[in-house]
C-alpha cells in the first residue's frame, strides 16, 4: 500500500504512515505524546501567495537610519587603538557566461557562508580572549564576595586551626568560606533557567554559541559601560556580526543560538542560526522574508528552501536558518533537541542555562583541526595559545558569562575519554587546571607582557596590571567536580568588569604588534618613577616611588591594590582582622593627591581608620622585606602576631 504523510495537529511533527488502512483509527504522536485521529491530508490546492491573514502584507520594522553613525554615548580611553577588520576579503572576478546564473548563485552562496563563518568565529574569539579580561578584577585574598539574595550566613566551624571566618558586620561571605564550603557557591548562581536545547538545529554541531543580545545592548548603565569598555570599533563589529548572522538588530534579539558543523579539513564550516525575537512580528512579513519552496505543507511550523538555505518559521517570534542540506532532517528537530552531536557537547549541554548572557561550547580537537579555516592569520597565534592552554587532557569546554548584580563566570571542562595516551579522571584534571591557573599570571608577565613595549602611557598602565588581574581571578575561582566534568566558578563584584574588559583587549591588541623573536626589553617599572630601577627594599619603594593618586569612591581593596601594584609588591589583606574592628574592604576612598610618594597615599587612607581612640582597632600596614609584600591589617592583630606596623606618618 502507498505510504501517506500526516502531521501531528499539536506539535506539527511529520509522521509517515506506511499502511493507509490505519486511517480513521486513533494514533499517538511519538514526539509530544498527543493522541489524535489519523486522517488523510486534504487535497492540496494551488495558491498564489500564502499569508497569515487577509490583510495586505505591510512592513512593521521601518526605522530612520542616519547617514552617519551616531556617536557612542560612552567612549573608552584610547578606544580607537583597537581595530577590528570586518572586510570579508578581496572580491572575486566572475565569468557570468561560463556556468550561467546557477553557478553565479552558487559562488555567492559560498562567499556568504565563508563570511558568516569568519564572523561567528570572531564572536568565539572575543568570548575566549575578551571574556577572560571581562572576568578579571582586583580581587584580593579573602575579599568579601557579593552577597546573594536571601542568603543565610555560614555557620562557624568549631576547633578550626585556621583563623575563624567571622561574619563581617555587613554579613559578607569571604573567599575563604567559599573554599571551605563549596555549597555556598550555589547561592551565587545568577540565573536558574532551562538548559540550552538544540531545536531546529541540524546534526553534527561541533561549536555551540548562545547569546542574549537584547540584554547586552540594553540601555542599563552597567551594560552601556561594558560596551564602552569594549571600544567603539569592537562594538560596531559585534553589531554587524549579529546583523549578518541573525538578520536583525541586537536589541531585537532575545536569544541567538548559533551552531557550527565542521566537516573535512580544508572545507568551510557550515553555520546554522536560531533566533528568538523580543517582540512578535507579523507572520506575513516573516513569510515574505524567509519563504520559498515549502517542504512541509500543512504543518504548523513552516519549513522552506531558498537561496541555498533551509529556513524555518516556528512562530511569530522564532525563526531558524540552516544550510540547504539540512532540509531533509530539520523537521525531526522542531520539538526534539538534536542529540546527534559529539558526546562531550551532549553531556555539557545539560549543565548550561539559557538565561546566561553568553555561553560557548566546543570540542578541543575539532577546533584544532579546523583552526586555519576558523581564525584569521592575525588572530590565529593568540587563539592557538588559548586552545593549547587547556592541554591534552581536556576534550570538551563549556563557558558561560553573566553580568547582573555581580559578575559570574562558569567553566566546565570534560576530561578526554578517547584518543589520548593517558586518560585522566575529573579529580586529576581539577588539580592540573588549578595549577595552570596559578602559573598563568607569571607566564603572562614573563613571557607575554614582559616582552611588550607599549608606546602609549595608557596602554602601559593597563597592560602592566593585567598579570595581577589574572592572579586575582585565580584566587576568586572555586573548583568543584561532577561525575564526568570539572567545574570552575567565579563570582565577583561587577563594578570593575568594564575596565578589565578593556585591559584584555589592550593586552591582546599589543600582542599583535610585539616581536616575540627579539630579545626581551627591560622590565616595566612603576609609573611616574622616571624609568629608574626600583629600590630593592619595600620600605625604600614606599618612600621614593611616585604614584599618581586620585580616587573617587574607589573601594578600599582596589585603592590599596593599585598602590601595591605600582610598587611591584604583593598585597595581603587580613580580612578577619579588618572585620573584627568593624571595617569592610568596600569602604569608599575619595581624595586627590596628585603625584606623591606611595607612603603618603597609604597614610591618607590609614588616617581615616584610627580606631576612634582604641589603639587596637587602628588600621596599619606591615612590610615583609623577605617576601616583598605589604599586609593591610590592624594594630591589635599585628601586635598579637608579633609584627611591626610600618610608620606612614609624614617625616
Amino acid at each position: 500500500m502507498d505510504a501517506v504523510q500526516i502531521h501531528c495537529p499539536k506539535c506539527g511533527k511529520g509522521l509517515r504512515l506506511k499502511d493507509r488502512s490505519k486511517l480513521g483509527r486513533k494514533g499517538k504522536c511519538p514526539a509530544c505524546g498527543h493522541g489524535f485521529l489519523l486522517q488523510a491530508p486534504p487535497e492540496e490546492e494551488e495558491v498564489s501567495l500564502e499569508l497569515a491573514g487577509d490583510e495586505a502584507p505591510v512592513g512593521t520594522g521601518a526605522q530612520w537610519v542616519p547617514d552617519e553613525p551616531a556617536a557612542s554615548a560612552l567612549q573608552a580611553s584610547e578606544s580607537s587603538a583597537v581595530a577590528i577588520d570586518t572586510d570579508p576579503g578581496p572580491g572575486i572576478a566572475l565569468d557570468v557566461s561560463d556556468g550561467g546564473v546557477e553557478r553565479l548563485k552558487e559562488i555567492k552562496r559560498r562567499n556568504a557562508r565563508r563570511q558568516r563563518t569568519t564572523l561567528i568565529l570572531g564572536v568565539l574569539a572575543l568570548l575566549v580572549v575578551g571574556g577572560a579580561g571581562y572576568a578579571l578584577i582586583p580581587y584580593l585574598e579573602d575579599q568579601p564576595a557579593p552577597i546573594p539574595k536571601e542568603a543565610e550566613p555560614a555557620a562557624p566551624v568549631a576547633e578550626n586551626t585556621e583563623p575563624a571566618d567571622v561574619a563581617a558586620p555587613s554579613g559578607a561571605i569571604t573567599r575563604a568560606s567559599l573554599r571551605s564550603n563549596v555549597e555556598l557557591v550555589e547561592q551565587f548562581e545568577p540565573t536558574d533557567g532551562e538548559p540550552i536545547r538544540l531545536l531546529m538545529v541540524p546534526s553534527g554541531a561541533n561549536v555551540v554559541i548562545h547569546l542574549r543580545p537584547a540584554e547586552i545592548w540594553s540601555d542599563e548603565v552597567a551594560f552601556q559601560e561594558l560596551r564602552a569598555s569594549l571600544t567603539a570599533d569592537v562594538v560596531a563589529w559585534l553589531e554587524e556580526t549579529l546583523r549578518t548572522v541573525c538578520r536583525r538588530e541586537p536589541k531585537q534579539i532575545e536569544e541567538a543560538l548559533i551552531t557550527m558543523m565542521l566537516g573535512a579539513i580544508g572545507t568551510e564550516p557550515e553555520v546554522s542560526t536560531v533566533v528568538r525575537l523580543v517582540e512578535e512580528e507579523k507572520m506575513s512579513d516573516l513569510i515574505e522574508e524567509f519563504g520559498g519552496q515549502r517542504i512541509n505543507e500543512g504543518a504548523t511550523t513552516r519549513i522552506y528552501v531558498r537561496d541555498g538555505e533551509t529556513r524555518v518559521i516556528a512562530d511569530a517570534r522564532t525563526f531558524a536558518i540552516a544550510p540547504e542540506s539540512a532540509a531533509s532532517e530539520i523537521e525531526e528537530w522542531i520539538t526534539t533537541s538534536n542529540y546527534n552531536v559529539p558526546t562531550g557537547i551532549f553531556e555539557l549541554l545539560d549543565q548550561t542555562d539559557r538565561q546566561r548572557l553568553a555561553t560557548v561550547l566546543f570540542e578541543i580537537d575539532d577546533v584544532k583541526r579546523h583552526e586555519q579555516e576558523l581564525f584569521s592569520a592575525e588572530a590565529l597565534p593568540a587563539m592557538q595559545h588559548v586552545i593549547d592552554w587547556f592541554g591534552d587532557d581536556v576534550e570538551t569546554v563549556s563557558w558561560s558569562l553573566h553580568f547582573a548584580e555581580n559578575f559570574h563566570s562558569e567553566l566546565f571542562l570534560r576530561p578526554r575519554t578517547r584518543g589520548a595516551q593517558k586518560i585522566v579522571s575529573a579529580p586529576v584534571l581539577a588539580k592540573t587546571v588549578e595549577q595552570k591557573l596559578a602559573d598563568l599570571p607569571h607566564i603572562m608577565q614573563d613571557d607575554v607582557i614582559g616582552r611588550m613595549s607599549p608606546s602609549s602611557r595608557g596602554y602601559l598602565r593597563i597592560i602592566g596590571r593585567f598579570p595581577a588581574m589574572l592572579e586575582a581571578f585565580q584566587m576568586a575561582t572555586v573548583t568543584r567536580m561532577g561525575p564526568t566534568f570539572v567545574r570552575l566558578t567565579t563570582a565577583l563584584p561587577p563594578q570593575a568588569a568594564p575596565n578589565l574588559a578593556l585591559g584584555a583587549l589592550f593586552t591582546w591588541d599589543e600582542s599583535r604588534r610585539t616581536d616575540y623573536t627579539a630579545a626581551a626589553p627591560p622590565v616595566l617599572v612603576a609609573q611616574g618613577n622616571g624609568g629608574a630601577k626600583l629600590p630593592d627594599s619595600v620600605a625604600e619603594r614606599l618612600r621614593t616611588v611616585i604614584v599618581d593618586t586620585e580616587f573617587s569612591r574607589t573601594p578600599l581593596q582596589e585603592a590599596v591594590g593599585y598602590l601595591a601594584d605600582e610598587l611591584k609588591v604583593k598585597l595581603i589583606i587580613n580580612g578577619d582582622a579588618l572585620k573584627l574592628s568593624g571595617y569592610t574592604q568596600n569602604m569608599p576612598q575619595t581624595f586627590k593627591l596628585g603625584k606623591v610618594p606611595a607612603v603618603r597615599s597609604f597614610h591618607e587612607i590609614l588616617k581615616q581608620y584610627d580606631g576612634k581612640g582604641k589603639e587596637a582597632d587602628r588600621m596599619v600596614i606591615v612590610v615583609d622585606e623577605q617576601k616583598k609584600q605589604i599586609e593591610l591589617t590592624t594594630k591589635g592583630v599585628a601586635d598579637k602576631e608579633g609584627k611591626m606596623p610600618f610608620d606612614t606618618s609624614p617625616e
